[in-house]
C-alpha cells in the first residue's frame, strides 16, 4: 500500500468517524486546492509578466516581433491546456 492510499484509507476513518472530522478533512481538502490553484495562477501571472524578457531570452530571433510571438504562444498553449489537464486528471 502507498503512502497516498494509507492517507485516503485514513482520511476516510476519520470521515467515517465523526460529523467534525469530516468536516475538518473537507477544510483542508478545499485549503489545499486553494494553495495550488493559487501557486498556479501565480505562475501563469509571474510568466505573462515577464513575456517579452522571456521571448528575447529564449527565443532569440532576428525581429523581436518574432520572439515575443513565440513567448505569448508559449503562454497561450499552456493556458488552453490547462483545462484539457484538468478533464484528464480530475477524472
Amino acid at each position: 500500500m502507498t503512502s497516498a492510499e494509507r492517507a485516503e484509507t485514513v482520511s476516510r476513518e476519520q470521515a467515517a468517524s465523526s460529523p467534525a472530522a469530516a468536516a475538518r478533512v473537507r477544510r483542508r481538502a478545499v485549503i489545499s486546492c486553494m494553495v495550488g490553484n493559487l501557486f498556479e495562477l501565480f505562475d501563469f501571472g509571474v510568466y505573462g509578466y515577464f513575456a517579452a524578457a522571456i521571448g528575447r531570452a529564449i527565443f532569440p530571433a532576428a525581429d523581436p516581433y518574432t520572439s515575443i510571438l513565440g513567448s505569448f504562444a508559449t503562454y497561450g498553449v499552456g493556458f488552453v491546456m490547462r483545462p484539457v489537464g484538468a478533464m484528464v486528471l480530475g477524472s
